[in-house]
């Protein structure tokens, strides 16, 4: 590592200046392929993936059964602000001036627990590819499609909508699609 604080101005320049990349517009061909590979993150073994797929489909549950246990007050701190902005225009059309309330973050809500939880667990674990983003995504969703009945089906790991649901995200088509 080069020591900064003893170069000389011209010498940051010069730094300065070889540290300047083209316009990708400017760029040939295998200056973008090479600057591309330069960016790109080194491919992870088959292994690797299916533990970052599992650890993110875990983490997935988790955020799921924090985000329906802080439903209410995210719901509540929502439904005030939408009270607020409709207060504020229905007083605007009959010329009544209604002070505007300070969005707060809601009280209890799923970002409260996540912290909560995180202060005895840690950082939760973030996925390093793209299907163990999709993993934790399908992770997030099963909390509330377990327990069926009303809106929701039941799905649980193993049954055919699982099964169709993780065929769905590891299809070429889907990812190619949903970049």
């Amino acid at each position: 590592m080069t020591d900064l604080s003893k170069m000389s101005d011209d010498d940051l320049k010069a730094l300065h200046q070889q540290r300047q990349t083209k316009s990708p517009a400017d760029m040939t061909d295998e200056e973008l392929k090479a600057a591309y590979q330069a960016r790109s993150t080194p491919a992870m073994s088959m292994g690797d993936k299916a533990a970052d797929m599992a650890k993110s489909a875990g983490i997935g549950v988790a955020k799921g059964v924090i985000g329906l246990a802080g439903l209410p007050g995210d719901a509540a701190e929502l439904g005030a602000r939408g009270l607020d902005r409709a207060t504020q225009y229905i007083g605007g059309k009959l010329g009544v001036d209604v002070k505007p309330r300070a969005d707060l973050p809601p009280d209890y809500g799923s970002a409260d627990i996540q912290k909560a939880v995180e202060r005895f667990t840690g950082p939760f674990y973030k996925p390093k590819s793209r299907a163990g983003e999709y993993a934790q995504t399908l992770g997030e969703f099963m909390p509330g499609l377990i327990g069926g009945g009303g809106a929701t089906t039941t799905v649980s790991p193993g049954s055919p909508q699982w099964v169709d649901a993780l065929a769905l995200c590891a299809s070429p088509e889907y990812v190619a699609t949903h970049r």
